[in-house]
């Protein structure tokens, strides 16, 4: 990805972008905020959508995000435009991924794509690590870490699997939605070899510091393999877990999203909960069910015991 002047980057800053841009900006800055965004009312979201693809600039958009700075690439989904226009995206799982981070925290932030979780905790953590596979969203993602002159994050371009070595990434036009299985990509337009590498094997080579106390997982279906991937760090580690669920994408890789979720409560000691709907712990079938009627939704899930046991692989 072609890299842009300091010039460059003092013009695609909202505050020197087009007036019409920053009035709409400010608008919809004051309408959103109530939890769910935007994107969650229908009527709102496609109107917010045509107006946001019309006023918004083409191109890498450099934007401020809880007061850093953040390259994003303004490719017209939703995601992007929440992130220029809004300056968040997910408003209820960013605040509950704030709320769970202290300063002593190794956080590792697997599917990372531009950054916006891992620049939220490089800013209040000790340590990030942050996987990307797709070249073009990593740029993005170590621009946007040098920009903030942060030295507490660690960019590796690589897929997190239950194994290390080489796989087929397939890219979606939105980057967004880039994926290890090809039917969970709405709009292809290549493929990559990239690299996979597992945490289990990582965190035994002192990859990844002494101990890991949360892991963020946002990887199109793919998380399963991140999982199985990472029996050991739950075991010793205990580490908090943030991870989509998507039962649409996580069946197109062979992966039952119940299941899924039952083994990291019977076979590591978690509990988990659903960060949409009314905040309550449910049954893992309504959360289930629940994933279902969203298409998507974000689980977290908490160790019931903090030191460490022993505890099943996932098979």
């Amino acid at each position: 990805m072609e890299r842009m002047s300091s010039l460059d980057d003092a013009r695609q800053k909202p505050e020197n972008l087009p007036l019409v841009f920053r009035l709409f900006r400010r608008l919809v800055r004051g309408v959103a905020g109530r939890g769910w965004g935007l994107h969650r009312i229908a009527p709102l979201s496609r109107i917010y959508g045509v107006v946001s693809s019309t006023l918004i600039p083409e191109g890498v958009v450099l934007v401020e995000i809880d007061e850093q700075n953040m390259y994003i690439k303004a490719d017209g989904s939703e995601i992007a435009n929440s992130m220029i226009t809004i300056g968040a995206w997910e408003k209820l799982e960013t605040n509950l991924f704030l709320s769970l981070l202290k300063p002593d925290m190794t956080v590792v932030d697997v599917g990372a794509n531009v950054g916006y979780y891992a620049l939220l905790a490089a800013k209040r953590v000790a340590q990030v690590y942050a996987f990307e596979p797709d070249p073009d969203s990593f740029d993005l993602l170590t621009r946007s870490v040098q920009a903030n002159g942060y030295t507490n994050v660690k960019c590796l371009r690589a897929a997190v699997t239950d194994k290390g070595g080489r796989s087929t990434f397939y890219i979606d036009s939105e980057a967004w939605g880039n994926s290890l299985c090809s039917n969970n990509v709405s709009k292809p337009v290549k493929t990559l070899d990239v690299e996979t590498v597992c945490l289990d094997q990582l965190y035994a080579k002192g990859s990844l510091g002494e101990r890991i106390h949360l892991v963020k997982i946002d990887v199109q279906g793919a998380e399963e393999m991140v999982l199985k991937g990472s029996a050991n760090v739950l075991a010793r580690c205990r580490p908090i877990v943030l991870m989509e669920v998507e039962p649409r994408r996580l069946r197109n890789m062979g992966t039952d999203p119940y299941q899924l979720l039952k083994h990291l409560e019977t076979d590591f000691g978690y509990t988990i909960r659903a960060i949409e709907g009314d905040g309550q712990s449910l049954p893992l079938g309504d959360i289930i069910s629940l994933a279902e009627r969203m298409g998507t939704i974000n689980v977290v899930a908490t160790a019931l015991f903090v030191e460490p046991y022993t505890a099943t692989k996932l098979s």
